[in-house]
């Protein structure tokens, strides 16, 4: 491995760890659905606890905003406004904090994203209907739509490797055959 290389691998291995901290804190800390609207933040008010990682999820909600909640709520001198205060004082760069808060924005839209990719494996042998009406799938797009209905895939694992076919779109398809099977199946 070349300096350069080395490098910039510590300087990658350095942000990961920042990342690591700052998200390892932020899901420590948790409110109460009435903690976080105490502090002028609107939320259902449903009693449930809720992390600062997920408050900083929503794109309304800054680290700022999260520390003023904490303090607020837990005291100047709790344990959890020490913890992120620490965090906003320069023990992790800016550009760390930064990418931890983009990192818990994404974070459920790529669970969701993990979800159905794990739904595809497992579902991708199953049959497309020959005569499917594509037009029929409301939720696919026109150029998804004609990509599906020029190569007529026989499978779910097929439709997923015509290119200009979106993830998405398979997924979107696979729920719509279910759908449709579930109905058939029950008359």
């Amino acid at each position: 491995m070349s300096a350069t290389s080395s490098s910039t691998k510590a300087i990658q291995d350095e942000r990961a760890e920042e990342i690591r901290v700052v998200t390892s804190v932020l899901e420590a800390v948790q409110l109460s659905s009435h903690g976080w609207a105490n502090s002028g933040i609107a939320v259902t008010q449903d009693g449930a606890y809720t992390s600062a990682a997920a408050m900083l999820a929503r794109s309304d909600v800054s680290l700022e905003a999260v520390w003023a909640a904490v303090r607020q709520e837990c005291g100047e001198d709790s344990s959890q406004a020490r913890d992120i205060g620490q965090l906003l004082s320069g023990r992790v760069s800016r550009s760390g904090l930064a990418a931890a808060a983009v990192e818990c924005y994404y974070r459920p839209y790529l669970a969701r994203q993990d979800h159905n990719v794990e739904i595809l494996r497992r579902d991708e042998e199953l049959e497309i209907p020959h005569n499917l009406d594509y037009e029929s799938v409301g939720s696919l797009s026109r150029e998804d739509r004609e990509k599906l209905q020029e190569f007529r895939p026989v499978s779910i694992a097929h439709a997923g490797r015509i290119p200009g076919v979106t993830p998405s779109a398979i997924f979107r398809l696979l729920k719509y055959i279910q759908k449709s099977k579930k109905i058939y199946d029950a008359n």
